[in-house]
C-alpha cells in the first residue's frame, strides 16, 4: 500500500504543541515534513517502503511517523530526525503523508486557518540529488 501525500499552507503560525495535541488524537499513520527538506515524493515513497519492513527500528521505535522520518533523512537519532525534516515552530506550509483518507480529514478539522494546495511543494522525483540522498537513506537500513 502506498501512503498519500498532500500539501498544505497555514494562514497563521501553528505551534509544534498544538500540532501534537491535534495529531495525538488520530487514529492511524500521519506524519508531518518540512518540505524544505524534502528532494521529491519518490523520496518519502523509498522511505516508506521501509517503515513497516525494518523490523530493527520498529522494535525501536513504535511510532510510524517517527520510522519515516528516521528512513527519510538516515538518522540513528529520533532527536535528530525530527530536527531535520519534522515540523517546527514559524512554518507556514507541511507535507502530510497518511494512509488513510479519514485520518488526513480529521487532522484537516482540528487545524484552524490551514489550507490544501493543489500544487506540490516539492517535486515528483529529482534525479539531480538522488545520489545524495538515497545514500543517506540505506544508511538507516544499517545503522539500526
Amino acid at each position: 500500500m502506498q501512503p498519500e501525500i498532500s500539501y498544505i499552507f497555514f494562514k497563521e503560525s501553528l505551534d509544534e504543541q498544538e500540532l501534537i495535541a491535534i495529531i495525538s488524537n488520530l487514529n492511524g499513520f500521519i506524519c508531518i515534513l518540512n518540505p524544505d527538506a524534502l528532494t521529491s515524493e519518490i523520496q518519502i515513497l523509498a522511505a516508506y517502503d521501509h517503515v513497516y519492513r525494518d523490523n530493527e527500528v520498529r522494535r525501536r521505535v513504535r511510532d510510524g511517523s517517527l520510522r519515516l522520518m528516521i528512513h527519510l533523512t538516515g538518522e540513528r537519532q529520533i532527536k535528530n530526525a525530527r530536527k531535520e525534516i519534522g515540523f517546527r515552530n514559524g512554518l507556514e506550509r507541511c507535507v502530510v503523508v497518511y494512509e488513510d483518507a479519514s485520518v488526513f480529514q480529521k487532522f484537516l478539522s482540528g487545524l484552524r486557518n490551514a489550507v490544501v494546495s493543489d500544487k506540490p511543494f516539492i517535486p515528483r522525483d529529482n534525479p539531480e540529488l538522488d545520489r545524495s540522498v538515497f545514500p543517506r537513506m540505506a544508511m538507516s537500513d544499517f545503522l539500526s
